[in-house]
């Protein structure tokens, strides 16, 4: 079972470019949202009423460690909207990402699998518990989407700063 696991690993790797891998889990871009809610002056919210992608953003230009930027989107989702999906699909994101990141070069693609099957994981818990005790939020494909994205950019970063639209 370990060389399976290893061999899957070492094909992952091996076809995979090493530098500026787009993700495969592509998500699709959110339609535009209609601004309700400003942010305030030091523009230090995240967008309420924005995208998915500028929730990630918005945590990306604020924070270099993926770790502090999961903090961060957690505890800005429990204090000012549990509810808000762009917000949950963002700290879902960090999370994963955060976990993969950090680990040591010859461990990422360990926890990159690892957060695969977290993610997918979590979901199916929330759908075993939403009859009994309700969530937060329902549970959805945009989640584990988000979450294997994040999984995905922690094994390969994206370079923030060839993005120049920011």
């Amino acid at each position: 079972m370990r060389a399976i696991i290893l061999l899957l690993m070492f094909c992952l790797l091996s076809f995979c470019p090493v530098t500026a891998a787009d993700s495969p889990f592509g998500v699709v871009a959110e339609p535009a949202a209609v601004k309700t809610q400003a942010n305030t002056i030091e523009d230090d919210r995240p967008p309420m009423d924005g995208t998915t992608e500028e929730a990630i953003d918005f945590y990306s230009r604020r924070y270099a460690d993926p770790e502090e930027a999961w903090e961060i989107s957690l505890e800005d989702r429990n204090r000012l909207d549990p509810t808000n999906i762009p917000l949950r699909d963002a700290e879902h994101y960090w999370w994963a990402r955060f976990q993969v990141q950090k680990a040591k070069w010859y461990m990422k693609p360990y926890k990159y699998v690892q957060q695969v099957i977290c993610t997918l994981g979590y979901s199916t818990y929330k759908l075993l518990r939403e009859p009994i005790t309700g969530n937060t939020t329902p549970p959805s494909f945009r989640e584990i989407e988000y979450g294997l994205k994040g999984a995905w950019d922690g094994l390969f970063p994206p370079d923030r700063s060839k993005d120049t639209s920011k």
